[in-house]
């Protein structure tokens, strides 16, 4: 009995010595040269072990490294399991249009419009600057920001320090009465500060489109006036 025992544990060994380890099959798997890995873009680490090279990670089952965004690359084609990304620079980046997500995983659309849809801070500042992100799932201008000319700018009050006239903002029908002088925000010529705190047009002051109607009722009156007059001389 014993001997059958022992031949059995013989046989046990000698077979399990004789099939040779797979190597290489999945990310993780034992190796001693990169060839020995098999999944794309992944090489044998410390000889040892199967992993992604860096700037790629492994998929969820495991079995192929995928590309993020600044993976080493020399065509298209190695950065072809990031979607909305391209080879550029030796560098894999995501397309025009498109933004990385934090992880660097995902390229993400670009919102286009204030107030659009997003999951990403990111997604908005390429569009409309540092000065706006993601709330509740859309673009905005964050607090005490406005948004004017397409971009999110600091609002800044008539009176107070400002860079640039952009920053100047007492609401949406004054964008074209405030401006920064002197680094400071204030009525446009012609306008003053009312009780209110806006800027009102100085008594007196009439702007280019009412001189252009009045000079034309003039003219309206004055040439049939004219040619009335004519006629009895």
């Amino acid at each position: 009995m014993l001997s059958f025992v022992f031949l059995t544990i013989s046989i046990i060994n000698f077979l399990s010595n004789a099939v040779p380890q797979v190597l290489g099959y999945d990310l993780g798997a034992s190796c001693d040269y990169d060839e020995d890995c098999i999944a794309d873009h992944s090489y044998c680490r410390n000889q040892q072990v199967c992993q992604c090279r860096i700037g790629f990670q492994p998929s969820p089952d495991g079995i192929t490294c995928l590309a993020t965004v600044g993976a080493r690359c020399h065509t298209n084609f190695d950065c072809m399991t990031l979607p909305q990304s391209e080879c550029r620079q030796d560098v894999c980046q995501c397309q025009m249009n498109f933004v990385p997500d934090a992880t660097g995983a995902q390229c993400l659309a670009r919102v286009p419009d204030i107030k659009g849809l997003c999951q990403l801070d990111n997604q908005c500042q390429a569009s409309f600057g540092d000065q706006s992100h993601c709330y509740a799932g859309r673009c905005e201008c964050m607090m005490r920001h406005h948004f004017l000319n397409g971009r999110c700018f600091l609002t800044r009050d008539l009176n107070e320090f400002c860079g640039n006239s952009s920053e100047c903002y007492i609401g949406p029908d004054y964008t074209n009465v405030v401006e920064c002088v002197g680094q400071k925000c204030q009525c446009v010529t012609g306008y003053y500060i009312d009780e209110y705190h806006k800027c009102k047009r100085s008594a007196g002051v009439t702007t280019l489109p009412t001189v252009f109607i009045l000079l034309a009722n003039l003219t309206f009156i004055f040439i049939p006036f004219v040619l009335y007059n004519k006629s009895f001389i």
